[in-house]
């Protein structure tokens, strides 16, 4: 093979290794984009799960009390 030629595929090579890397990365950025979103849901219910929890025992505590 001539330089030209071994350019030409390393070229060739280049082009498809880039493609691949960007559909890896879209797929990357979608399934963190879920994950994050997946989180988020998990934190506001936890966050719910507490207040319904300290309510309750304020509420134990008081009738407790009286």
């Amino acid at each position: 093979m001539d330089v030209e030629a071994k350019l030409f595929d390393l070229t060739s090579r280049l082009d498809r290794h880039e493609a691949r890397c960007e559909e890896r990365d879209k797929t990357m950025f979608s399934r963190l984009d879920n994950l994050d979103k997946q989180f988020r849901d998990l934190h506001s219910l936890l966050t719910k799960f507490g207040i319904i929890v300290i309510t309750g025992m304020a509420g134990l505590i008081i009738s407790l009390m009286m």
